[in-house]
């Protein structure tokens, strides 16, 4: 049917129904858990019409569940624009926002527990390279201060003077 109906003269009525066999081939895709089926027949729909809402909807939510929030987001974004008022939208806009959020805290946690045992782990194999003649560590860092003065810094605080 798909292919005798995508090679049919241009008509309204084609258009319609070539319309309506992509949207049931997405949801059968979804529904079947075929989510890639379900992406190729929402974006052959939305080449027809670009601000189908079922169109918009499917491929948004299949991309949800393929795990391609930032995807899912942008066409959430367009759909939001052409359906402000979609209730569906909007729900699985603020789904998907909250998915991306805790996908970034998880990433950050991660992050953050890496490098905290890296530098743990570095700082007990790096012996002290402070140097006292220049106020930089061998490294190119700078001294941290103990707020202290010793006694060779004195003649430099007092301008080389050696005078208190």
């Amino acid at each position: 049917v798909v292919s005798y109906l995508e090679f049919e003269d241009a008509s309204e009525k084609r258009d319609s129904l070539l319309l309506s066999v992509y949207l049931n081939l997405a949801l059968c895709g979804s529904k079947t858990g075929d989510q890639t089926v379900c992406v190729t027949n929402c974006e052959k729909a939305l080449d027809m019409d670009s601000t189908n809402e079922k169109a918009l909807y499917r491929l948004a939510q299949a991309h949800v569940i393929l795990h391609n929030h930032e995807d899912a987001e942008e066409i959430l974004k367009r759909a939001l624009q052409a359906h402000p008022n979609s209730g569906v939208m909007l729900r699985l806009h603020r789904e998907n926002q909250a998915r991306i959020k805790q996908m970034r805290d998880t990433e950050k946690n991660m992050c953050r527990n890496i490098f905290s045992k890296l530098y743990k782990t570095s700082d007990s194999h790096i012996p002290n390279t402070q140097s006292k003649s220049n106020g930089v560590t061998e490294a190119g860092e700078p001294e941290k201060s103990n707020g202290k003065i010793e006694p060779d810094q004195q003649n430099e605080v007092n301008g080389g003077s050696g005078e208190i």
